[in-house]
């Protein structure tokens, strides 16, 4: 049986990946006490976890992407 077809990898520049990082890590240290007093303490902290963890993410494929434009 024929396999079905694998779906299309689209590629993001990273510079788009570095801005989207930056700005998840402002929106991390700025909003997250603002949310903390309003939610409370684990509220707060499950938007700093969040909202660092997609930071880290696009870091990391910022990162990757600038390594792999200085390679080839």
């Amino acid at each position: 049986m024929p396999s079905a077809p694998s779906p299309r990898r689209t590629e993001r520049a990273w510079y788009l990946d570095a801005v989207t990082s930056l700005a998840c890590f402002v929106l991390c240290l700025l909003v997250s006490k603002g949310m903390s007093r309003a939610l409370g303490l684990f509220g707060g902290l499950f938007f700093f976890a969040i909202t660092g963890g997609a930071g880290w993410y696009f870091a990391k494929s910022a990162w990757r992407g600038l390594l792999g434009d200085r390679q080839g």
